[in-house]
């Protein structure tokens, strides 16, 4: 009974596991919504927003998402135009420039059929210059809020103990479907995040909405490095 339990306790991740090729379609979904790479915070609009940690995900990354009107936004306009806003939302803040999380966006695009893997090995061996953070799941009543690229930018940052925040460099907004939107948020490498920084925070603020959302770095290490 004991050598069961033990042998429970430490059994492999998934992604540690097996290629990305063979992961399941409900293993993609859990890389790119409930792992250490991409984690979901819940927040109640006119209240604060919830703080996360621990272990809990396109554009600039691959993901693929359609531009709403270009860099920063545009397109169509927010407002009454999609109906009354939604008392609760449930945003998923993924790390879409680290490997697992490239891997998962491959792997749901190309399905089982390992034949089209060659054409995107490219994309996956690329070393992303920044790191790229994406939020998903704002309604689209949000899209007139996201559209100031400049007070995105302004009021994002990767916040680090002992150490300067890493301020964003660039935002976009992207359509997720017909009633969601993300945004992507870029940050530069320059000063890079090690696993002796233990934990780093997101934070980020769209209106009055403020998002936080703090990610275990030692988590992170996939293939013996730190995949950010």
């Amino acid at each position: 009974m004991w050598l069961v339990v033990c042998a429970a306790l430490t059994a492999a991740d998934f992604w540690d596991e097996n290629d990305f090729s063979v992961w399941s379609d409900e293993e993609v979904q859990k890389m790119l919504t409930n792992s250490p790479w991409s984690r979901t915070v819940t927040i109640a609009l006119g209240g604060p927003a919830g703080r996360g940690g621990g272990r809990s995900g396109g554009g600039f990354a691959g993901g693929g998402a359609a531009r709403l009107g270009g860099r920063g936004g545009g397109g169509r306009g927010g407002g009454d135009d999609f109906g009354p806003a939604p008392r609760r939302m449930t945003l998923t803040i993924s790390w879409r420039s680290a490997l697992p999380v490239k891997q998962a966006v491959v792997r749901g695009k190309i399905g089982a059929d390992t034949r089209r893997l060659p054409e995107r090995r490219q994309f996956l061996a690329q070393q992303e210059p920044l790191y790229i953070v994406s939020v998903a799941g704002f309604p689209r009543q949000f899209t007139r809020l996201a559209q100031d690229r400049d007070a995105l930018i302004r009021e994002t940052s990767l916040e680090l103990e002992d150490r300067e925040p890493i301020p964003a460099e660039d935002a976009e907004v992207l359509v997720e479907n017909d009633e969601t939107v993300i945004i992507e948020y870029a940050f530069s490498r320059d000063a890079a995040i090690t696993v002796a920084d233990k934990e780093v925070e997101f934070i980020a603020k769209v209106g009055e909405i403020e998002i936080k959302r703090t990610f275990k770095l030692e988590d992170m290490v996939f293939g013996e490095q730190l995949a950010l």
